[in-house]
């Protein structure tokens, strides 16, 4: 049977079948192993735009995170910013062994593919981004739900507010806590 994701032919004319519920969670990475959830955000026609991520050990600690008020670009690009700016960190931290997700399936797809101009200031963002992957400290590079990166969310939305530039952080700010506890003691969501 085809159909979308938000909807699905019925066998029965006139009746539309609805999408399953899922449970979704963070999903914590094994011992010895970190995981850098990142994320870009851009707001209104003004295209003001930030990035964020944070990187977590397998009990869901805190190990650093990150603002970067970007400035003016578009949505695309801002994810991207957050990506390689989670990929640095990863980087100088030392960190050995790595898992990289993010909430934009597209920019996944691209950063993956081999087809890209970097003559562009995106292909050069993708063309870095690629090249910091090739670490083999970064063993998985893929997509997950908003709902698994709602504190890379919530920092690349906080970004619009911090200074311009980036701003490292060692421990979580105050706001983020709540989130970060629910994500490391398994909080279920459901989504349609």
């Amino acid at each position: 049977m085809s159909g979308t994701n938000a909807e699905q032919k019925s066998i029965y004319p006139g009746i539309k079948q609805q999408r399953v519920p899922r449970i979704i969670k963070w999903q914590p990475p094994e011992a010895g192993t970190f995981k850098l959830n990142c994320d870009g955000s851009c707001r209104g026609s003004e295209r003001d735009a930030g990035a964020g991520g944070v990187i977590r050990n397998h009990k869901g600690d805190w190990i650093c995170g990150f603002l970067l008020n970007i400035g003016k670009t578009d949505s695309f690009q801002a994810e991207l910013w957050g990506l390689r700016q989670g990929l640095l960190l990863a980087r100088d931290l030392n960190l050995s062994r790595v898992m990289v997700e993010g909430d934009s399936e597209s920019m996944i797809k691209v950063v993956r593919s081999t087809q890209t101009s970097h003559k562009t200031a995106t292909g050069v963002l993708i063309r870095d981004c690629r090249r910091l992957l090739e670490d083999d400290r970064f063993i998985l590079f893929q997509h997950t739900l908003w709902e698994d990166n709602k504190c890379a969310d919530m920092l690349a939305n906080a970004a619009h507010e911090a200074t311009k530039g980036l701003s490292i952080l060692e421990i979580a700010l105050e706001w983020i806590k709540q989130t970060l506890w629910e994500d490391a003691n398994g909080l279920e969501e459901i989504r349609f």
